[in-house]
């Protein structure tokens, strides 16, 4: 009788017409050539002389807060990483992302609307592709530095924006001189 596959306990079958992971021992579907990826597609595995080192973290389109408009939570990001869609780190989370009303002191929901005179933060939590990690780095929001926190697996980049515009109740934009 078979036994069940337990780690290790392959070996290398041609007459299989597959190989096995060099890291995890288990076939690889499809191919006769040894695995020589740094990322396992197997079990996922990297192998860490390969991992590519991301210095530099830039978040992209977003919408800064204006008066009467709901939080942004459609953002680009560089190479090498990703907004992490599964965070939960803040209250209101949405995708990875989070808004916080300085003013108020509270995160806010995504069926927030900002407030004329508040100011507000922005929250997004990213991870590395695989093959990469964070090192050594600088983080960006729509090209002006952003604040940072960390490991190499998980990174939290926020900003702060300037307070959001008070309009006056004629619709005229008051003087500041």
């Amino acid at each position: 009788p078979k036994l069940p596959h337990t780690h290790g306990d392959w070996t290398f079958n041609t007459t299989h017409h597959a190989s096995l992971c060099a890291y995890c021992n288990k076939t690889i579907p499809g191919t006769t050539k040894p695995h020589t990826g740094a990322v396992c597609d197997v079990c996922g595995y990297v192998d860490p002389s390969a991992i590519k080192k991301i210095t530099s973290v830039e978040i992209n389109g977003v919408a800064a807060p204006k008066t009467g408009n709901a939080p942004d939570y459609t953002f680009s990001v560089g190479e090498g990483y990703e907004i992490d869609q599964n965070a939960q780190d803040y209250e209101y989370m949405h995708r990875g992302i989070a808004w916080y009303d300085i003013t108020d002191g509270k995160f806010v929901s995504f069926r927030h609307t900002f407030i004329a005179g508040h100011q507000y933060q922005v929250y997004s939590v990213l991870k590395p592709e695989a093959g990469y990690e964070f090192g050594r780095l600088w983080a960006s929001v729509n090209g002006d530095d952003a604040d940072f926190a960390g490991s190499n697996s998980k990174l939290t980049v926020s900003y702060i924006f300037p307070p959001c515009e008070i309009r006056s109740s004629t619709g005229i934009r008051p003087y500041r001189g």
